[in-house]
């Protein structure tokens, strides 16, 4: 009688931790399988000269519309910056930032290397959890055509992460007809609408 209770017990006991064992070798597996994902999240921010450094801050919240809209009657230049976020667990390399009109980038604004700040040859390499900013100074945002719709980055592995400009068309006019009643301020730039065709 003993021993066959022994042997219901260890029974039992041998099945837990068979399903214990078999539980972990899934999430071991599934957990693999996700820090394995390249993960970007691509942000559009418009940034500013402050002293000697670039200030962004991302759009469209009402106070950072407000602020543009101060930022431009006061005649400062604002230019269009990109923030990249690595939220993967190892090292990426970005090779190109930039603004499309749609999806498949066949009407895109590269940012050029030598036209970026912080000035650095692409591949851009970022550390796992790290961020970076792009600010394409060449161009201001009074410029910028309105139909403006992604953001993008590449990476080495060949994938493309874009981000939609949420409600940046309605900004871009608000903007530029305030800029249109400064005389002293560009309101269209023919050149970059020509890249941009």
């Amino acid at each position: 009688m003993e021993l066959s209770r022994f042997l219901s017990i260890m029974t039992i006991c041998s099945a837990i931790l068979g399903l214990i064992g078999a539980a972990l070798g899934i999430i071991n597996t599934l957990s693999l399988l996700f820090d394995r994902r390249i993960d970007l999240d691509v942000h559009f921010e418009f940034a500013h000269i402050s002293g000697e450094r670039f200030i962004s801050f991302e759009l469209p919240t009402t106070l950072s519309r407000r602020g543009v809209t101060e930022k431009i009657k006061q005649g400062r230049a604002l230019h269009p910056s990109v923030r990249i976020v690595n939220k993967s667990k190892y090292a990426i390399f970005v090779t190109s930032v930039g603004l499309a009109r749609n999806r498949r980038l066949k009407n895109r604004m590269e940012f050029s290397p030598n036209l970026v700040k912080p000035k650095s040859e692409p591949p851009y390499k970022m550390e796992p959890f790290s961020s970076l900013i792009l600010t394409c100074i060449d161009i201001d945002i009074l410029t910028l055509p309105i139909d403006v719709k992604f953001v993008y980055a590449t990476t080495a592995h060949g994938k493309i992460f874009f981000s939609r400009l949420a409600k940046l068309k309605k900004s871009m006019l608000e903007y530029k007809k305030i800029a249109s009643e400064r005389k002293d301020l560009p309101v269209e730039n023919p050149i970059l609408a020509e890249l941009m065709k």
